[in-house]
């Protein structure tokens, strides 16, 4: 069995389409502003950290220079290098007299008049401190003295030595001696580059060191990162090491390890992604000649703030104006094919009885100004009433014919009963019994008047029962007090109209056949109506129908030409077969006829059908069969 295909409405599928195709195009058109709103955030924050790095490497370099010129200019000072060299003989001497250390005084005392000079009064450098190589220790700057100690107790003096005359800068390390300033003030590191420094012959004389207060070589770094919330900066020397923040824990990941990984070239942007797999925006730049590494990291999320309340207010909008435009293709489906479902509609409603009554229309107008669906709608509004006129034709000429076969069935009754009538009129005359002779004929004529009359095809109930009862009583007499007979009529089946003639074939059945064995012999019917169907019981105690007859019997009427059997119609040839004819004629598949001998010593033929309404008994039948 081939399976129903699936179907939709023209209103459905054009919502359907067009609300997807307009959907879809609103959908890209979003996400691609959407994301295009996110390029452009993502490039701004790139080109944000790019400023924020070259600006730190700027500050910082300018910083680590002026360190350096102090550096160079102690070195290349030829004031410095004869008084730091007069003092560093001096206290290498064991016994020194008074004169000599009075003379060492006064080269200290010019070391730091020149040192004084060259930081100024701004103090650009927090402290310079010169070292003789047996750990005498010049200072100027915040601190001014002569201090005696150990060189390998100090932290970069392995490094300096190492590197015979080149700079070193040490990494931020703790020195509550010096005054710090702004958020050093709680840390107090600070960051020294130091230099060996060589005599004539080339033998290192000193160390020269200038110290340099962390706040003030990273404080445009400590104002970047107040001033760009959720940015973070590091800067990192030659060898790795963390110099800022200085007064922070290094962070938990190495974001200089992670950017060299990306092979990440000088003030570009990448992401990286953290320890805690989140998210980070990394941009990267070197500080000239030192070698040093700025890093500025700022989380995505946090770069993406910025674009919550725009995607929230973005997301509802595109909800809104996409709901609003599957509202406005929801409508425009509607309206076009309202039409299309008021002419579906009036089909589903093309019944024969509303083809036939005229106070019902199907479809009033068309109401589109689409010309082929107003085209559409008029062509089914002039077939509709070509249908109502042929079918009101071919009604009439059915049931034209449908009369004119229940005329022919109703005309044939067995003359059998009227012989066997005049017989027993003989035989009481012969007996004298005038007074039964006298209730025959009348009977008689009662009865032969009523199936006389061809002018109606239907009767109430109660007047077929009661011309069969004029039957009975012809019988009655034959037979005498060996036949009973009973009749029970419901009220609200007394009106109800059946076929003329129905019930007598069955009862003259009985007389034939069911009244063979020893009287005495009883007959009972029984008429009701309810639920829309009438139903007439005609039961005898003849009992001999065997299920084998029965069900022959039932399945000849069953499969019984109607049109072999009308055109073959005589007079004698009716019984079963003219009720089981008339009411398939008149009900259709509402026709009930059936026999049943489950009872014992009795057999019950049940016939009935739909109640018919005045004006469709008027003109006869309107089902098929």
């Amino acid at each position: 069995m081939q399976q129903r295909k699936h179907r939709i409405s023209q209103r459905t599928r054009l919502f359907l389409v067009y609300g997807t195709f307009i959907t879809v195009v609103l959908v890209l058109l979003f996400s691609y502003i959407y994301y295009f709103n996110r390029q452009t955030v993502q490039k701004e924050a790139a080109v944000k950290q790019a400023n924020v790095c070259a600006s730190v490497r700027d500050s910082v370099k300018t910083e680590l220079d002026n360190m350096s010129t102090i550096s160079l200019n102690l070195v290349y000072s030829s004031a410095i290098r004869e008084n730091f060299s007069s003092f560093a003989a001096y206290t290498e001497k064991k016994n020194v007299s008074k004169q000599e250390t009075l003379q060492s005084w006064n080269n200290a005392k010019a070391i730091y008049d020149v040192i004084t000079a060259m930081i100024g009064s701004f103090q650009s450098a927090s402290q310079v401190n010169l070292y003789t190589m047996d750990g005498t220790r010049v200072g100027s700057g915040y601190q001014q003295g002569v201090v005696k100690m150990k060189l390998s107790d100090i932290p970069w003096y392995s490094q300096v030595y190492a590197l015979n005359g080149f700079k070193y800068i040490s990494t931020p390390t703790v020195n509550t001696y010096l005054p710090a300033s702004g958020p050093n003030q709680s840390t107090h590191k600070f960051l020294s580059m130091a230099r060996l420094f060589f005599n004539e012959g080339a033998e290192p004389e000193g160390i020269f060191e200038v110290v340099q207060d962390c706040n003030t070589v990273f404080s445009l770094a400590t104002k970047m990162e107040q001033t760009n919330e959720g940015m973070h900066l590091y800067v990192y020397n030659a060898c790795g090491e963390l110099m800022y923040p200085y007064a922070a824990a290094a962070p938990q990941d190495n974001y200089l390890a992670l950017a060299q990984q990306k092979h990440l070239p000088n003030e570009t942007t990448c992401t990286v992604q953290g320890a805690d797999r989140s998210s980070q925006i990394l941009t990267k730049d070197t500080v000239p000649n030192y070698e040093w590494t700025v890093l500025a990291v700022e989380s995505k999320d946090s770069v993406f703030t910025s674009l919550s309340v725009f995607r929230s207010v973005f997301f509802l909008l595109a909800a809104g104006i996409i709901l609003g435009t599957m509202v406005v293709c929801f409508l425009f489906a509607k309206q076009m094919t309202q039409p299309l479902l008021k002419l579906t509609r009036a089909t589903k409603k093309l019944t024969m009885a509303r083809v036939l009554d005229d106070s019902k229309p199907v479809l009033t107008s068309a109401d589109s100004s689409i010309a082929e669906i107003s085209d559409l709608c008029t062509s089914f509004l002039t077939m509709y009433d070509r249908l109502r006129k042929s079918s009101r034709d071919l009604l009439l000429s059915r049931s034209e014919e449908i009369r004119a076969n229940l005329r022919a069935t109703q005309s044939l009754i067995n003359p059998h009963f009227l012989y066997n009538s005049l017989t027993s009129i003989s035989i009481l005359a012969e007996d004298g019994e005038d007074t039964s002779i006298v209730r025959m004929c009348n009977a008689l004529c009662d009865y032969f008047r009523y199936i006389a009359d061809t002018a109606r095809t239907l009767v109430p109930l109660q007047e077929e029962l009661a011309c069969t009862g004029k039957y009975i009583a012809c019988m009655q007499i034959r037979f005498g007090k060996t036949f009973s007979y009973t009749c029970e009529v419901q009220p609200q089946a007394q009106n109800v109209l059946i076929p003329k003639l129905i019930v007598q074939p069955l009862v003259e059945n009985a007389f034939k056949y069911a009244f063979n064995n020893a009287p005495p012999w009883r007959l009972h019917l029984c008429a009701t109506a309810e639920n829309g169907h009438w139903q007439i019981r005609i039961e005898d105690n003849g009992g001999s129908l065997s299920d084998q007859t029965r069900d022959e019997i039932l399945q000849e009427l069953a499969q019984m030409d109607y049109t072999e059997e009308l055109h073959n119609l005589h007079i004698g040839g009716m019984g079963l077969k003219s009720t089981y004819l008339r009411l398939s004629l008149q009900y259709g598949q509402d026709a009930v006829f059936n026999i049943d001998n489950s009872q014992k010593e009795k057999t019950v033929f049940l016939i009935g059908g739909s109640i018919e309404r005045e004006e469709e008994a008027c003109h006869g039948s309107t089902i098929d069969v």
